[in-house]
């Protein structure tokens, strides 16, 4: 029994003697007061006996040095057990760059303080607490870098870019982590808009659209072109490749590109001299303003007919009635700002449908054709049924000339001018439609002879009883245009022949210069020869 005692005796002592070789974790670790001195490999000291490699471990939580098997909860702010490099992120990186140094860390713009991640998107153990607003950005977590950009370059949008282009390049698009910041061109701001492009909005904010601005666009940094006040021409305005997603037209009436659609959208107001909205991919830039680009009826057909997608028309009366190049809308008429009026020297409204070359020749016929045989010869009533042009010889022009070419309606018989009538004068002539009646006019001036009255064959032939010879017991004697509405009557030339006087006349063409149509009252023997004087032999009747 004695024996057993001493063994039992001789045991405890031994075993107080293993743990005092051993040492005390406690009092080992107490001793350093740092996160680096704790990180020992191999302490010397009495306590740290026996304990083995690193027997200590750091917990920022508390900031001491702990045994290692005892637990040490990470916190957001102060970091993990044993990472000396970045324990105590909050107090102690105060930049972003400092704090995505480590992939542990994340920063959050709002507070702009770093927190411990834990490799989370969020503060470790704090999923809500770094909420992403439009002006600052989210909460940014991972580090390197795409195209250049870091994640910390794609924070606090607003006040650190102030234009498009800026703006859109500093994005960050990475492998587990995408920052987008948009522009918004009404207020001339960045903002952050989400994790994905082609975002409508900024994230919290409403980016108020506008038809002369645009609205909030992400994308490339090319898609800042698509702002519509930076392009400042139609085809640059409708020409952009990279505004697919931003309808873009150019509003002629106030020369600015516009976003929108339609028309209605974008607040254009078309007007027939300046043309209709122009949209992105059916545009028709060489037909906008065509009133001060095609000066011409011709050009304006041509420039119709370049474009199938507009149509333009050519208004006689407009321009104070020298004619204009206008838009037409889908019923054939000029749009707003113009009002096209039949009139006999402006013409009708031509609206330009094909290649023919002939819808012009109706287009103010009193400046386009300054002679008889060219007003009557055109091909006005060819391609407009109602009305035709005629040739007033008694018409007196701006310039002092004298006779203009004049519509006329081709229902109304006889013909006259649509806005009134023409005088008729028996030694000039009044209103002709047809081309061999122009060898009528003038007849007092061009004829001095009964042959050259009677006989005048032109460009179209015989002059077709359209003169008459007077001629007088006292030797005067003249050329006379018959009167239209009085050609077979007793009076073909309206009085314009004294009743004593011959006239040598034949309604259906030609005459003889021997025998008169209608003897004067007063009888007389003549004689005639081509050029010379008259016999005359007065008796009574």
């Amino acid at each position: 029994m004695r024996s057993l005692l001493v063994v039992v005796v001789a045991c405890v002592a031994v075993s107080s003697a293993v743990y005092a070789l051993a040492g005390n974790p406690s009092a080992c670790c107490q001793q350093f007061k740092d996160c680096n001195s704790c990180q020992v490999y191999d302490p010397t000291s009495a306590a740290c006996q026996g304990l083995g490699f690193y027997p200590c471990s750091w917990c920022p939580s508390t900031g001491s040095c702990q045994p290692k098997a005892e637990t040490c909860a990470p916190t957001a702010l102060n970091g993990s057990i044993d990472n000396c490099d970045i324990e105590q992120p909050f107090e102690r990186f105060r930049t972003c760059e400092a704090c995505m140094a480590n992939e542990l860390l994340g920063w959050c713009p709002q507070d702009e303080r770093c927190y411990f991640t834990g490799r989370h998107n969020h503060p470790y153990g704090l999923p809500g607490a770094c909420e992403a607003f439009a002006t600052v950005g989210p909460f940014v977590f991972e580090t390197g870098y795409t195209n250049g950009v870091g994640p910390c370059a794609a924070i606090r949008p607003t006040e650190r870019y102030t234009d498009c282009t800026a703006c859109r390049k500093s994005s960050y698009h990475g492998k587990s982590q995408t920052v987008v910041n948009g522009w918004c061109p009404s207020e001339g701001k960045c903002y952050y808009a989400g994790n994905q492009d082609g975002a409508s909005q900024p994230a919290n904010i409403t980016c108020e659209s506008t038809p002369t601005e645009g609205p909030f666009i992400t994308g490339s940094a090319n898609i800042c072109a698509c702002i519509p006040s930076e392009r400042t021409s139609c085809s640059n305005c409708t020409g952009g490749a990279d505004c697919w997603r931003y309808p873009l037209g150019w509003c002629p009436s106030t020369n600015q590109c516009l976003y929108g659609a339609n028309a209605s959208v974008a607040g254009c107001r078309a007007s027939a001299q300046d043309g209709p909205y122009q949209k992105t991919g059916s545009a028709s830039c060489a037909t906008i303003d065509p009133t001060h680009n095609f000066t011409s009826c011709s050009a304006c057909q041509t420039a119709s007919h370049t474009s199938y997608s507009e149509r333009l028309g050519w208004c006689g009366s407009a321009n104070q009635g020298s004619g204009a190049c206008v838009a037409l809308n889908s019923r054939n008429q000029p749009d707003a700002g113009t009002t096209c009026t039949l009139t006999d020297t402006a013409g009708p409204l031509i609206p330009f449908f094909d290649n023919s070359g002939t819808d012009c020749n109706c287009a103010n016929p009193a400046k386009q054709y300054r002679d008889c045989h060219a007003c009557t010869d055109s091909l006005c009533l060819m391609y407009n049924p109602t009305v035709s042009a005629g040739w007033c010889a008694t018409a007196v022009n701006d310039d002092g000339t004298q006779g203009r070419c004049l519509l006329y309606n081709t229902s109304t018989s006889p013909p006259q001018p649509l806005n009134g009538t023409c005088a008729y004068d028996a030694s000039i002539g009044g209103y002709v439609t047809q081309s061999a009646s122009c060898e009528c006019l003038d007849a007092a001036a061009n004829a001095t002879t009964c042959d050259a009255c009677l006989n005048t064959a032109g460009a179209s032939g015989m002059c077709n009883g359209g003169r008459g010879w007077c001629s007088c017991p006292d030797g005067t004697h003249t050329c006379l245009v018959t009167h239209p509405l009085e050609r077979y009557s007793k009076t073909p030339f309206a009085g314009a022949c004294p009743a004593k006087c011959d006239i040598y006349y034949d309604p259906n063409g030609g005459g003889s210069c021997t025998t008169p149509w209608r003897q004067g009252s007063r009888r007389r023997l003549r004689t005639y020869t081509e050029g010379a004087t008259y016999a005359v032999h007065e008796k009574k009747a």
